[in-house]
């Protein structure tokens, strides 16, 4: 994973590159051999990057200095051993902020409220965990590839699962 100061765009700079590795193979050890980061994200505060690992079952969690443009490992988000965690998607409300993140090989949708830390780093906790079919048998071979949200940003709809705790 490479970061690049973009501020003159004819002159690219690397800020800082980093290449993951895993002790041994997930529990997929075909699509698990080694990490799959499938995407990065700034959350909502612009405080923390994020890289879903599909190969390692985390979410690899950075901490973005706005100064330098360096990002510092804080602790991930682990994912449930064999699921292959590949994108996500934030939704800010007016008392909370949450996570979705979308696993491939498990074909699973799961929900975390995030809290962010006096010390500088995140934490998730796991509202509900539902199929990517929306509760529905995943037809064999079918996999889950991206995740979106459509919120009305006049209305602010939310999931009536939300209602009580948004």
């Amino acid at each position: 994973m490479s970061s690049y100061d973009i501020s003159d765009p004819s002159a690219l700079k690397v800020v800082q590159t980093e290449t993951f590795t895993l002790d041994q193979p997930g529990p997929n050890p075909i699509r698990q051999n080694a990490p799959h980061p499938h995407e990065v994200l700034i959350d909502p505060t612009g405080q923390y990057l994020l890289a879903p690992d599909l190969g390692a079952d985390l979410v690899r969690i950075y901490s973005l200095d706005p100064e330098t443009l360096e990002r510092t490992a804080v602790a991930p988000l682990v994912g449930v051993p064999g699921t292959g965690p590949r994108h996500g998607v934030f939704l800010v409300t007016e008392k909370k902020t949450f996570y979705f993140l979308v696993t491939e090989l498990g074909n699973t949708i799961t929900t975390y409220d995030v809290e962010y830390n006096q010390n500088n780093s995140l934490s998730f906790h796991e509202v509900f965990t539902t199929t990517s079919h929306g509760g529905a048998d995943v037809a064999a071979g079918a996999t889950a590839a991206e995740i979106t949200l459509s919120v009305s940003s006049s209305q602010q709809t939310i999931p009536p699962h939300f209602a009580n705790i948004a």
